[in-house]
């Protein structure tokens, strides 16, 4: 398997939960601290005539890089809410408005976190697999098998189908539902102030950019929190 293929599957991957999704990241990031210094502590455990007070103080100093990274994720998080708030307050979408945006991020977010469990279930189906060819090739010296690596990267591409249809779905849905619920001032108004991605998208009409902006802006799982928020202020 090309080593570009599965880089394009994680990229993929994660930009299907981190832009139609309203997940948060940060205990995924957790965890994976943890299992690397889990790592860090079994090596040093095993490596003969190491310092006890070296190990004593890496563990020690362990939690700090956890309660650091967390930290970081929740201002990172901070700065997208506020170049999301730049494209979305100036909009002033009403009581009406932002109730049909709601819901149809609702379903967005269920269609992705479906997808993500299919993914889930087909890439676990190899773990008992490619923990025995993994082993062999340390063990053995066994190349695994061409005929494998092809299943493999069959599989990535039907996932990178999936998740693509997915979000070019969610992205139509979406957009269907503000060109029809917004006026025509505020659609002029986002592709005045709508963050193009790339330089091309700048030449795209009002609703070209608005097309984008629903993809990049309203897709955002932060902004899933924007609009739910409001709904439940206006229903007080």
């Amino acid at each position: 398997m090309k080593e570009s293929r599965y880089l394009r599957y994680v990229a993929l991957s994660v930009v299907s939960i981190s832009t139609i999704t309203g997940f948060s990241e940060v205990s995924e990031h957790v965890e994976s601290h943890r299992s690397e210094e889990s790592s860090i502590i079994i090596h040093q455990k095993e490596k003969k005539g190491h310092n006890a007070d070296l190990k004593e103080s890496t563990k020690e100093n362990l939690p700090g890089k956890i309660k650091k990274k967390i930290k970081e994720e929740k201002i990172l998080k901070k700065v997208r809410t506020a170049e999301l708030m730049v494209q979305l307050v100036p909009v002033l979408y009403n009581e009406e408005q932002s109730r049909k945006i709601l819901k149809v991020l609702e379903q967005a977010r269920e269609r992705v976190l479906k997808v993500r469990n299919d993914e889930y279930k087909k890439i676990t189906e190899h773990e008992a697999q490619l923990n025995n060819i993994i082993k062999d090739a340390i063990d053995k010296k066994l190349v695994p098998s061409k005929s494998y690596m092809e299943s493999l990267k069959n599989l990535f591409d039907d996932l990178n189908k999936k998740q693509e249809e997915a979000a070019d779905r969610n992205v139509e849905e979406a957009y269907n539902v503000v060109k029809n619920s917004l006026e025509v001032w505020q659609i002029k108004v986002i592709a005045h102030i709508v963050q193009l991605p790339s330089v091309s998208d700048k030449s795209l009409d009002e609703y070209g950019k608005l097309r984008q902006y629903v993809r990049h802006v309203l897709l955002d799982p932060l902004t899933f929190r924007y609009f739910k928020k409001i709904v439940s202020k206006e229903s007080v």
